[in-house]
């Protein structure tokens, strides 16, 4: 004979409370960094020797602005040296919802440009559709597909979605540095030395078909991913050499 039945439950794990003083130092170190990063960006930006190779280089109110009304995708590690000169351009830059993507949001709006908060992993869904509002007027859009946590160099697909959404181009875009540091971190954080000669390489556009079809998705972000890959490894190794063709802030006046 059986027994009376006895309801299941299903064993539910308690969600992970940050400890209290984790989260109060993170959210201390948030502040401090948004107050100090932008101002010291800007100063180590301004110190840089910058010239440029791109076609549609040109200057604005001061400052050089590459290709406007699309989707420039460069390397996570590269970052530092991009937030000082995309400064003041209002441009869209996709953040992480990640661990320091608060600090980083929070220095590039003091900069002068509008973080949109998400990720291939988090919040990515809500942020390409802001993106994709944005694009209805000519607007730079500022990915760094390796990120937030890599593989170092490997070339994700959310810029091919959205080039394919907002019919705007992709520009695979590279800096480079006579002296510079790499951080131990998994992108290798790039530091350029205060003073040195800085070249901006951007190649390219890319055109990405509307509605682009799942099963194209792959060929065409491999093919980004080398663009990327050798236009930054090239821009390294023949630094020299490009930077005495590339063009000055003094030439594009």
């Amino acid at each position: 004979m059986q027994g009376p039945v006895r309801p299941v439950t299903a064993e539910v794990e308690a969600p992970r409370v940050k400890p209290r003083r984790k989260r109060i130092g993170r959210a201390l170190r948030n502040h401090v960094t948004a107050f100090i990063g932008p101002p010291i960006v800007r100063a180590l930006a301004c110190s840089l020797r910058f010239r440029f190779l791109c076609e549609g280089f040109r200057v604005e109110n001061g400052l050089p602005i590459t290709p406007t009304n699309g989707i420039h995708v460069f390397w996570h590690q590269r970052m530092l040296a991009f937030a000082g000169y995309f400064r003041d351009s209002r441009a869209r830059v996709l953040i992480s919802q990640h661990g320091d993507g608060e600090m980083i949001a929070r220095i590039i709006e003091r900069l002068g440009m509008v973080p949109i908060r998400g990720s291939s992993t988090r919040g990515g869904a809500r942020a390409i559709l802001e993106l994709i509002r944005a694009a209805k007027e000519p607007v730079n859009i500022v990915i760094t597909p390796d990120g937030p946590k890599g593989p170092r160099h490997r070339f994700q697909e959310g810029a091919l979605y959205l080039a394919s959404k907002t019919g705007l181009p992709i520009y695979p875009v590279t800096v480079a540095f006579a002296r510079c540091a790499s951080l131990p971190t998994w992108d290798g954080f790039i530091v350029p030395a205060p003073f040195t000669k800085a070249l901006i390489r951007v190649a390219d556009p890319v055109r990405v078909p509307p509605d682009l079809a799942r099963e194209d998705v792959e060929p065409l972000r491999a093919k980004l991913e080398e663009t990327l890959r050798t236009l930054t490894t090239t821009t390294d190794e023949d630094f020299e050499a490009l930077w005495r063709s590339a063009r000055t802030l003094k030439d594009a006046r």
